[in-house]
């Protein structure tokens, strides 16, 4: 039943439109692909996890005190 829908209106669109659906079709099997290795891997979570950055950015001592440049504007 819904192969027969999709196909219909497949066939109705123009040649341009059939080939961004293909091109959409390929991208959602290659990420479903994709998400089947990671499961089998033990892998369910999405990359980067949070706090996967942890101890790449340093924020200073001073990061909410006042900037002296613009003492002038306060």
């Amino acid at each position: 039943m819904i192969e027969e829908k999709i196909l219909s209106k497949f066939e109705l669109m123009p040649k341009p439109f059939q080939k961004e659906v293909l091109d959409f079709m390929e991208f959602l099997i290659h990420k479903h692909s994709i998400l089947k290795d990671k499961e089998k891997s033990g892998e369910s979570e999405p990359y980067p996890r949070f706090g996967s950055g942890k101890g790449y950015y340093i924020i200073s001592e001073n990061f909410d005190e006042p900037i002296e440049d613009f003492k002038d504007y306060m």
